[in-house]
């Protein structure tokens, strides 16, 4: 055993702290004097490894022997921490410690020592591999472990298992990438912070070019100040439902998107948006065809009147306003029977309006012959028409 090992294996249920950096700048020693260290660890659920400077196993908690696999008798004084770490991840890490530091860093335990010794904990994900090869999520930090005269004698590494964490990280990760609907984090300065891949499907937009640019840049000029309005209600903590405006695409268009919003306490903001430019052009195609029936039913000389499936009127023109008696915006809604009066000439019976057959059949139907309109003021005039 090394002097490290046997200063460290000597110190565990004795006066061994750990080392950090006070408020003030200076150091401060937190020891373990009077506490049984060993019943603290021995029951907690966590991991907890400790290593001399060897990188050598000194210590190996029961929480380690269950999610590991090993005894501690296994592990303790002969072996380190690479039994169950990623070699891959490991290298990767040196390379990268090695750059940082502007040295190099072996691969190995020295990966993990090498920020303690530097009075700074090294708090990372990693990779555990158990003795049946198995392999799980871990977040571990390591820290310097200093004897009572200050002197690092090795590191001390604590590690919770985070499987369910990282796979609800990546179910969710898997709704974010796979919506079909734009899924986006904003913050209170405008800027996108994260995007789902249906922006740049949508847009055409790289999400390096959404996520670098104030998204009202995107906006429409002439929505700008609607959104505005919608970004000071979400700063005051009010949520968005189906707000609309449109996006500036890459290849120069406009699409509509309707967005839904929540402000969240840090400030960002949680947005979905659905593209309803289809929708938004049917509705324009319907208001203008609308408009056009509308001066077309206005110029006839003939009287038109519509009505929905329940017999009320949806519809009545300036020529029929003036044989019936009736306006348009009284008419509305009214049964067919009411606005629309009709007798046989001769009989002085009231006529069939074939308002039921239409809708039965879909086919044109003739009003009889010798049918007055009686319109609302009394005044007959005589009709020939269809349904």
């Amino acid at each position: 055993m090394t002097q490290s090992g046997k200063r460290l294996s000597g110190k565990l249920s004795g006066d061994v702290g750990v080392k950090r950096d006070g408020p003030g700048g200076g150091s401060e020693v937190n020891h373990l004097e009077s506490l049984d260290l060993k019943a603290i660890v021995d029951a907690a659920g966590t991991m907890i490894i400790a290593c001399d400077l060897d990188g050598i196993v000194r210590f190996f908690n029961p929480a380690a022997e269950r999610m590991l696999g090993w005894k501690a008798e296994e592990i303790v004084g002969h072996q380190t921490p690479a039994i169950w770490h990623d070699s891959e991840a490991v290298a990767q890490r040196a390379e990268e410690l090695s750059r940082e530091l502007g040295r190099p860093v072996a691969p190995g335990f020295e990966v993990f020592a090498t920020m303690a010794k530097e009075r700074t904990n090294e708090q990372r994900q990693w990779t555990y591999v158990r003795r049946d090869g198995s392999r799980f999520p871990v977040q571990l930090v390591v820290s310097a472990l200093f004897d009572p005269q200050g002197e690092m004698v090795g590191t001390l590494g604590t590690a919770q298992d985070i499987s369910e964490r990282v796979q609800a990280e990546h179910d969710r990760d898997q709704i974010f990438n796979l919506s079909l609907d734009m899924i986006g984090i904003a913050d209170h300065q405008g800027y996108f912070r994260r995007i789902n891949p249906a922006f740049s499907r949508t847009l055409g937009w790289k999400a390096e070019e959404i996520l670098s640019r104030p998204f009202l840049e995107f906006v429409h000029p002439e929505d700008q100040a609607a959104t505005l309005r919608e970004m000071e209600s979400l700063s005051a903590g009010e949520l968005t439902l189906h707000f609309e405006n449109r996006y500036h695409c890459h290849d120069g268009t406009w699409k509509w998107l309707a967005w839904n919003c929540t402000p969240q306490p840090d400030g960002m903001i949680y947005a979905i948006a659905r593209d309803v430019t289809r929708r938004r052009q049917a509705e324009e195609e319907l208001r203008r065809s609308e408009q056009n029936l509308q001066i077309t039913l206005d110029s006839i000389g003939d009287a038109v009147l519509a009505t929905d499936a329940n017999r009320r009127v949806t519809r009545i023109n300036p020529v029929a306003e003036r044989l019936t008696g009736w306006k348009q915006s009284e008419a509305l809604g009214r049964p067919i029977e009411e606005i629309f009066r009709i007798v046989n000439e001769e009989t002085r019976e009231p006529a069939v309006i074939p308002v039921d057959d239409v809708l039965a059949t879909g086919a044109i139907h003739a009003l009889a012959n010798h049918t007055l309109l009686i319109s609302r003021d009394g005044t007959e005039w005589p009709i020939a028409d269809s349904a």
